[in-house]
């Protein structure tokens, strides 16, 4: 098992059970190219074990580092938790995983995020139209001080 590998970090245990494999292999199978390309690339990897060594993750959290990844290129967990899964299940403060997944998301994703954006918006619409409703609430409206010149405020006009 290769801990550093979305790939092959359960390799092992779902090649035990038909069934799992087969289930593993058909997802893995419809995945667009690119997506497959970051999931099975020796450059994964060595990002991957390079990122681990530099945070201090043992190989348990290593691993589950590898399957976060790899259930977010499958689909099967929503791209909008990363942080969280992160936080939970390595155990680390939601800033140290807010960082984590944002270097994953600039650094290791970037090859196939248009993919990785539709699957997500495929399999997940529901909750990605919550998420944008909830942030339209959530932000205040925007104000312009001074309409005729942007957000600049005319002291001299102040009485």
């Amino acid at each position: 098992m290769n801990s550093y590998s979305p790939y092959q970090v359960d390799i092992e245990e779902l090649l035990l059970v038909k069934n799992n494999w087969d289930v593993f292999a058909d997802k893995f199978i419809k995945l667009p190219i690119k997506v497959k390309d970051v999931m099975i690339s020796a450059a994964t990897t060595n990002y991957l074990e390079f990122l681990s060594k530099k945070l201090g993750l043992n190989q348990i959290q290593s691993s589950d580092l590898s399957r976060i990844i790899r259930d977010t290129l499958l689909a099967d967990a929503f791209l909008g938790d990363f942080p969280a899964l992160i936080s939970s299940k390595l155990g680390v403060v939601r800033d140290t995983a807010d960082q984590i997944a944002r270097k994953i998301v600039s650094e290791l994703f970037v090859p196939a995020i248009e993919d990785i954006k539709a699957m997500q918006k495929e399999k997940f619409s529901s909750r990605i139209s919550q998420s944008q409703t909830n942030q339209t609430q959530t932000q205040p409206p925007r104000q312009n001080i001074n309409p005729e010149q942007g957000n600049v405020i005319n002291l001299r006009n102040q009485k």
